[in-house]
């Protein structure tokens, strides 16, 4: 976002820049807490609804590390790590592709706050005992998700909420129950073809 500052008030700008600064070094530490929270937890559950430009969506999104498991009555998707399989009961068919970082943002609501420390400026909205909202500004203009809006729990930096826009619109997640749980292995984060007798396989990679 461009900022337009007149010479009539440069002045108050330079007085204002260091607790702007404050405010900025504070939502990054936030969220690099945040993250650490993340990666040192053996697995993250949640049930989420998303709503879109296309429609609303409810499922259940588990995630360990970099891999996570995504299911919905509409489609299921598994990420190991490196590769993913997306199955979509009504066509009985299971796309594998080894996707980009920039999808993983788009496919993985969790991402982002792994993905800010590279990708975007943080900054915070609001911060009580309750809620804490996060906005992130991504640096590149030309990025899928050029804006994001975190809501944590405080007590735990936990997300309840996340708000996502970019060029396609504007997406928001509302995250529920959401909790840390045990250790899970790779293969919970692989399709199993033996559940899923007679699926068609469509490999991109």
């Amino acid at each position: 976002m461009k900022r337009f500052i007149s010479i009539l008030f440069a002045a108050i700008a330079a007085l204002a820049l260091p607790a702007a600064l404050a405010a900025a070094d504070n939502a990054a530490q936030t969220l690099e807490l945040a993250a650490q929270r993340f990666s040192k937890a053996p697995s993250v559950s949640a049930a989420y609804t998303v709503t879109s430009p296309s429609g609303n969506v409810a499922g259940n999104i588990v995630v360990s590390g970099q891999r996570f498991r995504i299911s919905s009555p509409e489609m299921s998707t598994w990420f190991d790590g490196k590769t993913q399989w997306t199955y979509v009961p009504a066509d009985r068919e299971v796309t594998i592709s080894e996707p980009t970082p920039d999808e993983l943002l788009q496919i993985n609501p969790f991402e982002i706050i792994s993905s800010f420390r590279k990708n975007y400026n943080a900054s915070t909205i609001k911060s009580d005992k309750s809620q804490t909202v996060i906005r992130l500004t991504s640096r590149d203009p030309k990025a899928s998700i050029t804006q994001a809006v975190l809501t944590l729990a405080s007590a735990t930096l936990l997300p309840s909420r996340i708000e996502l826009t970019g060029p396609s619109g504007h997406v928001t997640i509302n995250l529920g129950s959401v909790k840390t749980g045990k250790a899970m292995t790779a293969a919970d984060f692989r399709f199993n073809t033996r559940n899923h007798p007679g699926v068609s396989v469509n490999d991109m990679r």
